[in-house]
This record gives structure tokens, sequence and C-alpha cells, in this order.
């Protein structure tokens, strides 16, 4: 054939060979720590993304633990159950510390909150427990151990809004939220 290059092709030296090889192999490596790390990035994306809204088992939500309890100088649910916290404005409030029911409203927003103090930390879970009992297995928190801490919770999104109850020592509170921002932003003002 003829010098334009037409015919059969010119077979590789075997320096061109190498120089391929090494190229191909130099390629794939390099593909290969990238796809590697695309991937990494990935799982810590969605790691961060999965935790955004995750409770601490150890903690629980709104930091129950951590809260400090009603003392000696609240002797009445008045007391307890201010007329107003925030934006809240309580509109109903009955019974006493051993069997309190209160509900506050905000426009749209309505938060009824309800509890006892108990006569044992055992008690006052036991009140937790009910409410699991009642609403449904919890899917958003919960700890429940009776008697293995001195608090437990309970967080669900439910029909109609949200449930949060939890006992700290002898103290047993529950709340249902029209909505989690309701829950979130009484909490904030909520001591307890």
């Amino acid at each position: 054939m003829s010098a334009s290059g037409l015919g059969s092709p010119t077979p590789n030296t075997p320096e061109q060979e190498e120089r391929t090889a090494t190229g191909l192999m130099v390629f794939a490596v390099v593909s290969s720590a990238l796809v590697v790390l695309v991937m990494i990035a990935l799982v810590v994306v969605m790691l961060n993304v999965a935790q955004q809204d995750v409770v601490s088992p150890a903690v629980g939500p709104y930091d129950a633990p951590n809260r400090p309890v009603p003392d000696a100088s609240i002797t009445t649910s008045e007391a307890l159950l201010p007329p107003q916290l925030g934006r809240f404005q309580r509109e109903t409030i009955i019974g006493g510390l051993d069997d309190f029911h209160a509900i506050y409203t905000s426009g749209g927003d309505r938060i009824e909150i309800q509890g006892s103090r108990a006569v044992s930390y055992a008690a006052a879970q036991l009140g937790v427990m009910l409410v699991e009992d009642q609403a449904g297995p919890a899917n958003v928190a919960r700890r429940i151990g009776l008697g293995e801490t001195h608090y437990s919770f309970y967080l669900s999104q439910v029909e109609g809004g949200v449930r949060y109850a939890w006992s700290h020592l002898e103290w047993f509170f529950d709340i249902q939220a029209s909505s989690r921002q309701a829950l979130d932003d009484f909490m904030d003002l909520f001591q307890y």
C-alpha cells in the first residue's frame, strides 16, 4: 500500500506498548481514587443529613436530664405552669401537683400539658410507658427503662401533631403539641 497509512497498521514497538500500558494503569488508578473520594463525600453528606433530627439516646430531646426539677418552692400547679410562657398563653389549668393539666395557645398553635409529681422515679417512668402504650411506638425517639435511670422520654409524630412525654426524677410530664415547631418553641421556654 501507499505511504499515506491506508494499509495495515504498523505494530507498536515494545517501548510504545509499555508507555500505553503505563498510561492506562495511571488512568485506572486515578479514576479509582476519584470514585472512592466521591463515595466517601457522599457518605459524609448522607450521615450529616440523617443526623439533623437525631436525638441523642443518652440525653434525649430538649436535654431532659439536665433540666432542673421543680423544687419545694413550687407548691401549686399554677406556680409550675405560669400564665404565660413567651408567646404561649395559658387558657386553662386544673388539678394540683399530683395530677395537673393545662392548655396553652398561641395563634394556631396548641400545647396540652399534663403530668404529676409521682411517688418514685419508677412511677414517673411508668407514666412515660403508659403514654407509649396509648399512643403507639415512638417514631422519633425513646428511652424508657423502668428503674434504669432517673429519666425516660418518648417523642413521636402522632395524628394531629407531636407527643412528647418525659420523666425526670419523680416528675412526669406529657405534652401533645399541634406541631413539632410549637413543641420546640414551648420547650425553649418551659424550664422543667
